[in-house]
């Protein structure tokens, strides 16, 4: 499983506030790979302390491997559509 379908998978065992933190990296992964934890923190309306625990409840040694496990996630070509999709869009 990797660190976008871990995050999908857990929203019931996260806090409110880790809730926040990965709405916001669901919302706008390729952002958040390349944001500081301060930047993230701030984006998500949380501490920094809540970042770090957020990545270690998924099993992320701390923020840097976290985005690690991100970028691979987003690399191994995960079929991840960041909104959702209607049958009316187009190609």
């Amino acid at each position: 499983m990797n660190m976008l379908e871990k995050i999908e998978a857990q929203p019931a065992a996260l806090s409110k506030a880790e809730q926040k933190v990965a709405g916001q990296i669901l919302a706008a992964p390729q952002a958040a790979m390349h944001s500081s934890i301060a930047t993230l923190a701030r984006a998500a309306g949380v501490s920094e302390p809540t970042v770090n625990r957020f990545c270690h409840r998924l099993g992320a040694r701390g923020f840097p491997d976290f985005k690690l496990q991100l970028a691979q996630s987003l690399v191994k070509g995960s079929n991840w559509v960041s909104r959702g999709v209607e049958q009316h869009d187009n190609v």
